[in-house]
């Protein structure tokens, strides 16, 4: 499984949006200076290094692993529960879960 960067980066903006944070919050936490830089990696124009992504997942509280495979789990402050059905690996699935919910307790 291989996520492109606009995934990853569509996948942070909704995140981002669902937590009710706004590009310039993200800024310090990417270590840029300007919006523009946040919204080229939301839209798949910028690629992100390791350490950015996991001080990504740090600051909006999910585990990494919510960033690099979003078919996979769909967080939502509605539903934090909330499974995609589409994985073929299920057994992977519910130990991706249970991480999920371990890191969000």
């Amino acid at each position: 499984m291989h996520e492109t960067p606009g995934q990853i980066g569509a996948r942070i903006a909704e995140i981002r949006k669902a937590r009710n944070l706004r590009q310039e919050d993200l800024m310090p936490i990417l270590g840029v200076s300007s919006k523009a830089q946040v919204s080229r990696l939301e839209a798949g124009e910028r690629r992100i290094t390791v350490s950015e992504l996991r001080r990504l997942a740090e600051f909006l509280k999910v585990p990494l692993d919510a960033l690099i495979y979003p078919d996979l789990f769909s967080v939502s402050l509605r539903a934090e529960n909330a499974a995609v059905e589409s994985s073929s690996d299920m057994q992977w699935f519910r130990d991706f879960r249970r991480r999920y919910r371990a890191f969000v307790s």
